[in-house]
């Protein structure tokens, strides 16, 4: 019996196309294990270096802690009773007219700061364990952020009252705000916690001229030595923030596979916070036809976060970028899907440029340390400044800090300038322009990279001790 010609084609295009499907599976199934192995290997090679992966890693050892004696759980309590005024549009609100309207704000707040500072001594614990249930999302800690606001006006006002016993208590317990926010597994933590660092250390440099050592209420100069040492204690501080950026890159590998797996839409993966809800059926075919491809980008991003939490071991910041550059940068991969299906573009640059923030306070809090030296040796010289930094070593601080931007492991930079004393470090290029703040062109040849800017802390010779801040009136 012959078959009619239209129905001869008809049964070959059938043919051609189940053997094509099957061609598409095959290469569908060959493409998912290829990128199932990638990312084993990613993971494999964090767990290797020791790193913390899971939420299980990341568990305190021991049994809990009483929400009585866990500093974190105190400190949030503190924040949210913070009595805060608030404009029109319900925010918060902090530009105090005058100082008699700030201490009617610190007199309303004076629980909360009293909990920060009977909290110094208890130790930390987030329970990331718990705040890393959500997919892809970390309870933020809104009321330790609020509460570092507080407590920066608050060392204002004792400048302003002359009770420097009080300003340097202030300023310990900002220091231990900070070191709080620090330990929280998200990036936003981190960055909050190092702006913290950094408006402590603008404080120091503007008001350090300010302190009086000697009986109360003035500052003891043991009183000042002692948050010297605090200043300068870094233990524990590069593993924190290498603790975080380990538990964000578990939050992105899961906003990453339940993306692949269809149990979200692209359109509800934004920096990690995913919309529970169910994806439409078009995002589910897509994610399993892309699956293997965002499985590949999973992995590079792994590595590249891997590489930036070894980084933070580095003794500089030379050194730490070297061994990020040591991994491909994931953007510049082939079958780059991430930056349109989830969030891991906006997570590897903030990865990196959390590396940088970190040394950068390191600078800060040693140059701080380095301003309030100075204060104790002006005491004991009538107020003189130091010639070097050298007279400082040993009798008014342990040793000369390390400049963290420096390859060559020099110390801090000093000019005492006319009108002006400079600490200073050699900036992101790790080259010393003798504390230039501006960012210069080399002359000789225009293709040769900008010189990037050294970091300059100014001491202010004696600030107003009648500001609140510099741009508030009293």
């Amino acid at each position: 019996m012959l078959v009619p010609p239209p129905l001869r084609w008809t049964k070959r295009v059938a043919k051609a196309a189940l053997v094509l499907i099957a061609l598409l599976a095959l290469v569908r199934w060959a493409w998912g294990r290829y990128a199932d192995a990638r990312l084993a290997e990613a993971i494999a090679e964090a767990r290797a270096l020791g790193q913390p992966f899971s939420p299980e890693d990341f568990r305190r050892p021991g049994p809990p802690l009483a929400d009585a004696d866990n500093a974190a759980v105190l400190l949030e309590q503190a924040g949210a009773s913070v009595k805060v005024t608030t404009s029109a549009s319900m925010a918060p609100r902090w530009d105090f007219s005058s100082v008699s309207e700030l201490r009617a704000f610190l007199e309303a707040n004076a629980g909360p700061l009293a909990q920060l500072r009977a909290s110094r001594s208890k130790p930390v614990d987030w329970r990331p364990e718990q705040l890393l249930v959500a997919p892809g999302f970390a309870i933020f800690p809104s009321g330790t952020v609020r509460l570092s606001d507080v407590v920066d006006y608050a060392a204002r006002l004792a400048d302003v009252d002359g009770n420097h016993a009080e300003t340097i208590e202030l300023w310990r317990d900002a220091l231990f705000n900070a070191c709080v926010l620090r330990q929280h597994p998200t990036l936003d933590a981190a960055r909050c916690a190092q702006a913290v660092a950094s408006e402590l250390a603008g404080q120091v440099f503007e008001r350090s001229a300010n302190v009086r050592i000697g009986p109360a209420p003035a500052a003891s100069r043991a009183q000042v030595e002692s948050f010297i040492a605090e200043l300068l204690d870094e233990r524990g501080v590069a593993n924190d923030i290498a603790r975080m950026l380990a538990a964000q890159r578990w939050m992105t590998l899961d906003v990453n596979q339940r993306t692949a797996a269809g149990q979200c839409g692209f359109h509800r993966a934004w920096y990690g916070r995913i919309i529970t809800s169910t994806p439409e059926a078009w995002e589910r075919a897509v994610a399993f036809a892309a699956g293997p491809a965002i499985r590949i980008d999973a992995a590079r991003w792994m590595r590249w976060e891997t590489s930036a939490v070894a980084a933070l071991e580095a003794p500089d910041f030379a050194t730490a970028r070297q061994r990020m550059r040591q991994i491909p940068w994931p953007m510049e991969a082939p079958l780059f899907t991430a930056d349109f299906l989830t969030s891991l573009h906006a997570r590897g640059i903030n990865s990196e440029g959390c590396v940088f923030d970190h040394f950068r306070t390191l600078a800060q809090r040693r140059a701080a340390a380095v301003a309030l030296a100075i204060r104790i040796y002006r005491a004991d010289h009538d107020g003189a400044w130091p010639a070097t930094l050298d007279v400082l070593a040993l009798r008014y601080i342990p040793a000369l800090p390390k400049d963290p931007f420096d390859p060559a492991g020099k110390p801090l930079r000093y000019l005492p300038l006319a009108g002006r004393q400079v600490i200073y470090s050699v900036g992101k290029d790790g080259l010393d322009d003798l504390a230039s703040g501006r960012w210069t062109l080399p002359p000789q040849r225009v293709d040769e990279p900008f010189r990037c800017p050294d970091y300059v802390f100014e001491i202010s010779p004696l600030f107003p001790a009648a500001t609140i801040a510099p741009s508030d009136p009293k």
